[in-house]
């Protein structure tokens, strides 16, 4: 019965929500009809408030700052008083809003002139669960460079940040913690029929040591092989599978080598063609003799050669998962013996 009445209470939010908000859209629109198209059918057909797009006007972010660049645009920081939709109050049927402390804005390069590849990037946040991957909120345009602009969940850095500010040790429950959180967004880009084509330290960001899966600019489905060697490949060299470095090859499997890379990456070693080539011929980073063996062992089978041999994200993701429920209680300096 319970279960009947929260699919009947769902329904009534979505068609509440609906209505007020193709009302809002007749107020606060972009003026580009490709972008007004593009968010109302995201309002239309969102499954979950954090799918639900908005325009929200430049003025009303304050303290914008440059952070950087990125491999596609620009990153900055702005504080949105009136913050994100959190959830459609049925009682005083309107939206309750919540703020975070900050939003980034990113913009990619001459998206002042409306290209697929900005409204691509938004469509994969729709389109993948929110569990672990930054969420966009909606667009907006700096006035001044004419920009369009993705608004997001802000994040404190970046995994080599966070390891960077870790001035403690940071034990193994804790890493296995993390890695499952991280392998948990994967598999939702992967459900999602996606390869996200470019996983590195630099991707997975982390709120209050919570890491979170980002830039989703390339996620396509997989087996595009014929229209990637046409666009050439992309990627932080040391995180490419071989497949992809000798025969452009794109795959779930792809982001799995890159997952493994992530867990132990290569130091002190030349970002060249030669450090390609070596890949292709088999290299991979050295793994230290106090990982646990069961950990070492699932990293080498990311790393493995042969496709068919590297764990799919759904078994990735429930082997963390059962590490980390049965270890919670073990203290770290016996935690090899249970891994």
């Amino acid at each position: 019965m319970e279960y009947v009445e929260n699919v009947m209470n769902l329904a009534q939010e979505t068609i509440g929500v609906n209505l007020v908000m193709l009302k809002d859209l007749r107020i606060t629109t972009s003026g580009n009809k490709h972008i007004d198209e593009f968010i109302q059918q995201s309002q239309l057909n969102a499954v979950h408030y954090s799918k639900y797009l908005e325009w929200i006007l430049f003025e009303k972010f304050q303290n914008v700052t440059y952070i950087a660049d990125g491999g596609f645009g620009r990153i900055y920081s702005a504080e949105w008083l009136e913050g994100n939709i959190d959830h459609w109050d049925i009682e005083n049927q309107s939206w309750y809003r919540y703020r975070f402390n900050k939003y980034a804005l990113k913009s990619l390069n001459n998206s002042s002139d409306i290209c697929s590849d900005f409204l691509n990037e938004i469509k994969s946040h729709l389109q993948i669960y929110f569990d672990n991957i930054v969420s966009c909120f909606g667009i907006t345009q700096d006035p001044n460079n004419k920009e369009y602009m993705m608004v997001l969940y802000y994040c404190d850095g970046n995994l080599r940040n966070y390891l960077n500010k870790s001035k403690i040790y940071i034990n193994y429950k804790s890493k296995i913690d993390k890695l499952q959180q991280i392998a948990r967004g994967l598999l939702d880009i992967h459900n999602a029929e996606k390869v996200h084509k470019d996983v590195h330290s630099g991707n997975i960001l982390f709120y209050r040591a919570i890491p979170f899966i980002s830039d989703l600019g390339m996620c396509k489905p997989e087996n595009l092989k014929k229209s990637v060697k046409e666009e050439g490949i992309y990627g932080v060299l040391p995180y490419m599978a071989p497949e992809v470095l000798g025969e452009y090859q794109y795959t779930k499997a792809a982001d799995i080598y890159s997952f493994g890379i992530i867990m132990i990456p290569f130091n002190d070693i030349p970002h060249d063609k030669f450090l390609a080539i070596k890949i292709c011929k088999g290299l991979r980073p050295t793994i230290s003799k106090d990982v646990p063996k069961l950990l070492a062992d699932l990293i080498i089978k990311c790393w493995d050669a042969e496709i068919k041999n590297r764990p799919t994200t759904k078994e990735l993701y429930q082997i963390l998962t059962t590490w980390n429920n049965e270890t919670k209680d073990i203290k770290d300096s016996e935690y090899s013996e249970y891994i």
